[in-house]
């Protein structure tokens, strides 16, 4: 009797941790893995116009999450190992060639190149 009383509690746990759970649209999620010696580096400005400035590599920090208007970020994918990009959150998708329905992509390996990021209907 007793395993039959716990079965619903542990099935409700997932489902209302789950549920709390939600992203804050505002924050940019910006996400990047590789292996090998890949980094992107970001110069942002935050909702106060300060600047704001991260950089993702091989070494450990893989992501980044703030409230930001805009700014530029430059990547370079490792020379023998591609790298993946994924962006969330309310900002235009700046990937030139994005998965369908998400801004992600994987660059080859050696890739370079630069990101303009921006607010959903903000001009840059």
């Amino acid at each position: 009797m007793k395993a039959l009383l716990a079965l619903p509690l542990v099935l409700a746990v997932p489902v209302s941790a789950q549920a709390q759970w939600k992203p804050y649209p505002r924050v940019l999620q910006f996400r990047a893995d590789g292996d090998g010696a890949w980094t992107v580096s970001c110069q942002l400005l935050d909702k106060n116009g300060k600047p704001v400035a991260f950089e993702l590599d091989d070494r450990g920090k893989d992501r980044f999450n703030r409230e930001v208007t805009g700014g530029q970020c430059s990547y370079r994918a490792a020379p023998d190992e591609t790298l993946r990009i994924i962006i969330a959150g309310d900002y235009a998708c700046p990937l030139p060639a994005p998965e369908e329905d998400s801004c992600a992509q994987t660059f080859a390996a050696g890739s370079t190149g630069q990101l303009e990021i921006r607010r959903r209907g903000h001009a840059s």
